[in-house]
């Protein structure tokens, strides 16, 4: 790490606040004053100040690699409806409308047989 800011931020959908972060040995653990927090960004800004390399160098020696930005997606809003979810290598049969109906979590999972039924009534 070569700076002292966190590059580390955590949201819950609502709220979005810079996280705390320890580095002992490999292992890099952040703590967020977000209760209940959903989801986790690392090197959020537009132009990041500080990287956490590999162990084997640095920013200065040109040895090290930088990890890479990243964005654990936040949850859909709980007014939200999960309709179709496709998790690779599976994929979905033409015609498969219904998959794992009664498992919204589940890696290949479908109720697209069920758009009509989901329309608002001033549609």
């Amino acid at each position: 790490m070569c700076c002292a800011e966190s590059p580390f931020q955590m949201g819950n959908g609502m709220d979005t606040v810079r996280a705390n972060f320890t580095i002992t040995g490999n292992t890099v653990t952040v703590v967020g004053a977000v209760a209940d927090a959903t989801s986790l960004e690392y090197d959020f800004s537009g132009y990041p100040q500080c990287a956490l390399y590999n162990g084997e160098g640095g920013p200065d020696n040109h040895t090290g690699l930088p990890a890479n930005p990243f964005r654990t997606p936040p949850p859909p809003p709980l007014n939200y409806t999960v309709v179709a979810r496709q998790t690779w290598p599976g994929v979905f049969k033409a015609g498969q409308w219904s998959l794992n109906a009664g498992n919204p979590h589940a890696d290949m999972y479908s109720i697209l047989d069920q758009l009509e039924s989901m329309k608002l009534s001033n549609e």
